[in-house]
Parts: structure tokens; C-alpha cells; sequence
């Protein structure tokens, strides 16, 4: 119960509860940018931090190099499928939600794994920020706006996760990772970001259609 009552899920929620009741509810655009500055600083100093607790050593750079494959990857694969479904900048922004991870997603997966008392390296929160830069450099109102749109876009939404941390499985298998840095591994890539790259994307991305990439996500 008390990861539902972490702060961004509660904004998410209040924000689909302001969607449904058709509030007029908008963040100005000047803190809409500052914000997407904030999370990109914040997710790298974070990762940094944690890198530099950790050390580099081989396990590090393994698992490093795992989730820069799977975050180069995942976008390239996605939006490979997806314009042949939808327009190239609406494939474009939705394979980049799906291709980056959801620092919210991590958190939660990083609390089980400490309830469980299940051990995993401090560099993956490095893992979590480098995941990150790929999806954007390849680059609720709106919830009901989904109605019409082509049913595969769904059945991508459903399905995409489960096979990315499949894929996620199979590399880190054949790396040898430790259960609990391979845990957090297909977590991070099987989660979709729905506050950092959605953000960026409203300004990277204008022509993409946010009803599409954020709704998915």
C-alpha cells in the first residue's frame, strides 16, 4: 500500500481524476520545460551518484552495457513496427516512451527487492539514468482520445512490455547477471516512461500526438 502513496503516482492519479471530470486543470508552459530540465538533471545526477558509490568494476560495466543495449534496441525495434501502423513522428514518440524506463516503475521494483531482502547493485539506478538518453535522442484528458484509434496500437501497448523484459531476460541471462540486477534489468525494460519522455516529447517531438504516447505508456 505504501508504494501507491509515492508522491508522482498520486500526481498521476489526481491527473486522470482531473482529465475525467473534464477539468481545464494546465501547467504553464514555462514550468512544463523547466520541469523536463529538472527530471533529465535529476536522473543524471542520480545515476552518477550511485556510480560513483559503486566503483566500476566488470559486474558494473556488464550490466551497464546491457541496459545501454536494451535502451538502443528497444526504440529501434519499435519503431520499426510501429510505422507501419501509425504516422513516423507518432511512431517515433511512442517508441521512445517505450524504449525509456519509468524512474517511478524502478523505485517500486527497488522497494520489493528490499522487502524480500533480495540483493542488487547501486549501479543500476546509473543503469535507470542511462536508459534514459537513447529513447530521446532517437526520438488523462486525453485518455478517452485513444477511442478509434487502430486496436493494434493496443495490443502493442499490452504486449510490448512482457516481450521486452523477455528479451531483457535472455541478455541478462547470457551475461550471467545477479538475480537481482537482472530483476531490475527487465523491470527498466519492460516499463514505459509516462513523466520524464512524455514531457520532452511535447517539445522535441510537436507533430507527435500526445493522446498516443502518453496514453500507451
Amino acid at each position: 500500500m505504501q508504494n501507491f502513496l509515492d508522491p508522482a503516482i498520486l500526481f498521476f492519479v489526481f491527473g486522470v481524476c482531473a482529465g475525467l471530470v473534464r477539468s481545464n486543470l494546465e501547467i504553464p508552459q514555462a514550468i512544463s520545460r523547466f520541469l523536463s530540465l529538472y527530471l533529465l538533471m535529476a536522473l543524471g545526477l542520480k545515476g552518477g551518484f550511485a556510480l560513483a558509490e559503486s566503483g566500476l568494476d566488470a559486474q558494473v560495466l556488464v550490466s551497464l552495457g546491457a541496459a545501454l543495449a536494451m535502451a538502443s534496441a528497444i526504440p529501434l525495434l519499435s519503431y520499426g513496427i510501429l510505422k507501419t501502423v501509425v504516422g513516423r513522428f507518432d511512431a517515433a514518440a511512442i517508441a521512445a516512451t517505450y524504449g525509456s524506463v519509468s524512474a517511478v516503475t524502478f523505485i517500486t521494483a527497488v522497494q520489493y527487492l528490499d522487502t524480500h531482502q533480495l540483493p542488487y547493485g547501486g549501479h543500476m539506478a546509473a543503469a535507470m539514468a542511462l536508459m534514459e538518453s537513447p529513447a530521446i535522442l532517437l526520438a488523462a484528458r486525453n485518455m478517452g482520445k485513444l477511442k478509434g484509434q487502430p486496436a493494434s496500437l493496443l495490443l502493442y501497448a499490452l504486449l510490448a512490455p512482457p516481450v521486452h523484459a523477455s528479451l531483457a531476460m535472455v541478455v541478462g541471462g547470457w551475461l550471467t547477471m545477479s538475480s537481482g540486477d537482472l530483476a531490475l534489468l527487465m523491470v527498466l525494460s519492460a516499463s514505459a516512461s509516462y513523466i520524464a519522455v512524455p514531457a520532452v516529447l511535447r517539445h522535441a517531438i510537436a507533430e507527435a500526438n500526445p493522446t498516443l504516447y502518453f496514453g500507451m505508456s
